[in-house]
């Protein structure tokens, strides 16, 4: 029930703070929770994203107790969810959440085209494929090795297009997000004392 405007307002959650400042308007961030927004299963959400470069854990609960999953275990297709009939989603564990988010938008604060999230040497997309996906072997801000790691990613998955891009589009702009990402969150890193 954790609304985005709470997670936007939050100390100490900067990345998760920052996909929720820029999720929707200011009556969406006032009433549209985490959980539901994570649960509508859009490939292209914000939140997604940064729970899953954060390394988020959901705690679902049912008829038979509860369990915990990664984050990006919950998602079955373009707006599926995995959960099994009865359960819900309850609660997200997250350890630590300093890192960097960027996205690709039509308009500002609209749904993005791609996005992309950074935390503790993860790296998570939306908008490449059906489902936001971590994305493997990428650690420096290096568009080459940024680049592989998409392709490597769209090659084992299933590539969204749309009307406002098709795969190589997407696959292009999430390896610049990477990279401004990572470049951000070393930056980050680097300022702290």
């Amino acid at each position: 029930m954790t609304r985005h405007q709470d997670v936007a307002d939050a100390a100490g959650m900067p990345l998760l703070a920052e996909a929720a400042r820029r999720t929707g308007d200011v009556q969406v961030r006032a009433r549209g929770t985490i959980g539901g927004n994570v649960c509508f299963a859009d490939p292209r959400a914000n939140m997604s994203t940064a729970l899953i470069a954060a390394g988020a854990v959901a705690v679902v609960a049912g008829e038979g107790g509860e369990r915990r999953a990664p984050v990006e275990d919950l998602f079955a297709g373009l707006r599926r969810t995995a959960l099994a009939p009865g359960e819900l989603l309850v609660a997200f564990e997250v350890d630590g959440a300093d890192g960097a988010y960027e996205e690709l938008t039509v308009q500002p604060n609209g749904v993005p085209i791609v996005n992309a999230a950074v935390c503790g040497g993860r790296v998570a997309v939306g908008g490449l494929l059906r489902t936001p996906c971590l994305i493997e072997g990428v650690e420096a801000p290096e568009r080459e090795a940024a680049e592989r790691a998409v392709a490597a990613a769209v090659d084992g998955g299933e590539p969204l297009a749309d009307l406002h891009g098709d795969a190589a589009y997407r696959a292009r702009v999430a390896a610049v997000l990477i990279v401004r990402a990572l470049r951000r969150a070393t930056q980050t890193e680097e300022a702290r004392p």
